[in-house]
């Protein structure tokens, strides 16, 4: 791995606390690869329209920001509906079905008690619940799918490591849920003011920000199926700093 470039922007020097920490790492391809993030917002959406493609459109964006943290040249809209046929199987589609109608459920509940309880004690108890679920959900997702893009594992081993690490992990999902609540629910719930957000980064970047808090705790604590062939794990880590997008750079202008 090469080292960092010495030359830093504004943004790159004085955003980040640790030095390879996620939310550097989350900024740096947010800057670098801002095309590529609303891109994929744009194809997640549009093929998210049929509701049962939810869970192969995720599957496809992590498989996207996987190759460019191994530093795949494929374009990337080629790349992305490549993966999402490719992810387009029955446990993918009922992954992503069953989450969605809980969270819709969780967010009748809300509205539904914002409207007909009128004691402030009685609505705040299901409205916290309802968040803490829908962060849950969220943590589950991320975990799930990311090991669907690194892991060859059976869909149950994925949905066993997904329960566990997504409780047992608290900290490393700090800027996975800080993600999910700035650019995601606070689009929805002023959804008059930030539809324009919401249609073209939220949802992609949304997915960065899971994905960047939880690499190196999938890569480390996943539990691996009793049978699974140690040459088939990617060992490698995210090379997502300034040299990523200097290389981006250096593939633009050979082309």
């Amino acid at each position: 791995m090469e080292a960092t470039t010495k030359k830093k922007g504004f943004f790159h020097a004085r955003l980040s606390v640790k030095k390879d920490g996620p939310f550097r790492t989350y900024i740096n391809i947010l800057i670098g690869y801002i095309d590529t993030v609303v891109l994929m917002n744009f194809f997640f959406i549009g093929t998210s329209l049929g509701i049962v493609t939810i869970g192969p459109g995720l599957a496809a964006m992590y498989d996207v920001y996987e190759d460019i943290a191994e530093n795949r040249n494929e374009h990337r809209y080629r790349a992305y509906f490549r993966h999402f046929k490719e992810e387009f199987n029955l446990p993918n589609v009922l992954v992503g079905l069953l989450s969605v109608l809980v969270m819709a459920g969780l967010s009748y509940a809300f509205y539904f008690f914002f409207l007909n309880v009128k004691n402030y004690i009685w609505f705040t108890i299901p409205m916290i619940l309802s968040i803490l679920l829908i962060l849950y959900i969220n943590r589950f997702l991320a975990y799930y799918f990311l090991q669907n893009s690194r892991l060859d594992l059976s869909v149950k081993s994925r949905i066993h490591n997904s329960f566990l690490l997504s409780i047992a992990y608290i900290k490393n999902l700090l800027l996975c849920d800080l993600g999910f609540a700035v650019l995601f629910l606070v689009p929805l719930i002023f959804i008059e003011y930030c539809f324009p957000l919401l249609i073209v980064i939220t949802f992609s970047s949304t997915s960065l920000s899971c994905m960047m808090s939880i690499y190196s705790v999938v890569n480390k604590y996943a539990l691996r199926d009793i049978d699974y062939d140690p040459a088939e794990i990617k060992e490698t880590e995210p090379n997502l700093r300034l040299d990523l997008i200097n290389n981006k750079k250096q593939e633009t202008v050979k082309k």
